[in-house]
């Protein structure tokens, strides 16, 4: 049994009372944790909710944003200097793995006191090569390529999760689950911007689903719109929490009933499988 809990479900600027999206999976038998982002307001986030260094087990990075990444320095030296902390494993895809360390984490990473380092000096990597996975927490987690944001003729790739709590369960049995409560398959979108075709198989696979959602005025188009979002299927609406959003006003996101599950807060916690 694993809990997704939510450090922070704001967007990269609304950090004042939301903080920026980052959460965790919690391992209910051991209280160990995987950190999904790791951004620079959860140096803060992560206290306030009573956790401890000691019990990250691992981090899982979506891209390269401040808000997901920002905080990686603070855990990896925070863990490095400490003789009592496991190393923590540290996933990604292949590609960005070591993006992070050559264009984000080597700057303030590199030099130790008479030592060049590494990534590998601070986390134990597991990359995650095209269509594949890994297993945490009974957990099977496989990262889904999203389009976040186009750098000239480029794409900026984001790597949201699918977690499985139950690989090998029928499509019956899963049905039978669902219907009885349980959640055995989360996807968790990271940043995405609107693409219901090219997620649409996700979201119908999904017991319940984590989305990105800019709820400005002003479209950044790099995040999927509240408006592109409640156009969706009552189907995938009623089963969909919403999370990096702008707060305007509370009133604006409490009076708010497009039916989909709801807005998640800082804290909200999830109850993962089956008991």
């Amino acid at each position: 049994m694993l809990t997704l809990k939510f450090l922070g479900t704001g967007s990269a600027f609304d950090v004042t009372r939301l903080g920026q999206t980052n959460a965790y999976l919690l391992n209910e038998e051991n209280q160990n944790i995987l950190l999904i982002d790791c951004g620079s307001d959860c140096r803060h986030t992560f206290f306030r909710q009573g956790l401890k260094l000691q019990q990250v087990d691992g981090v899982y990075i979506s891209h390269l944003h401040a808000d997901h990444i920002g905080g990686m320095e603070w855990l990896a030296f925070s863990t490095y200097f400490n003789p009592g902390i496991n190393q923590p494993k540290l996933y990604a895809n292949h590609s960005l793995m070591h993006e992070l360390w050559d264009k984000s984490l080597r700057g303030g990473l590199e030099s130790v006191q008479k030592k060049v380092c590494n990534l590998t000096d601070y986390f134990e990597c597991h990359p995650v090569y095209p269509n594949g996975s890994f297993k945490w927490g009974g957990a099977e987690i496989t990262p889904v390529q999203t389009v976040h944001v186009m750098n000239g003729m480029e794409i900026v790739y984001s790597y949201g999760l699918m977690i499985d709590l139950a690989p090998d369960m029928g499509s019956h049995e899963r049905w039978v689950a669902r219907e009885d409560g349980h959640c055995t398959r989360a996807f968790y979108t990271a940043d995405t911007q609107f693409a219901p075709r090219q997620l649409l198989d996700f979201y119908q696979d999904a017991d319940i689903i984590f989305h990105d959602c800019e709820t400005a005025a002003f479209r950044s188009n790099v995040h999927a719109h509240y408006d592109d979002l409640k156009e969706l299927p009552d189907e995938t609406k009623k089963k969909m929490w919403l999370m990096h959003y702008q707060l305007v006003k509370d009133e604006d996101l409490a009076l708010r009933d497009d039916g989909f599950a709801g807005f998640v807060e800082p804290g909200h916690a999830f109850k993962l499988g089956v008991k």
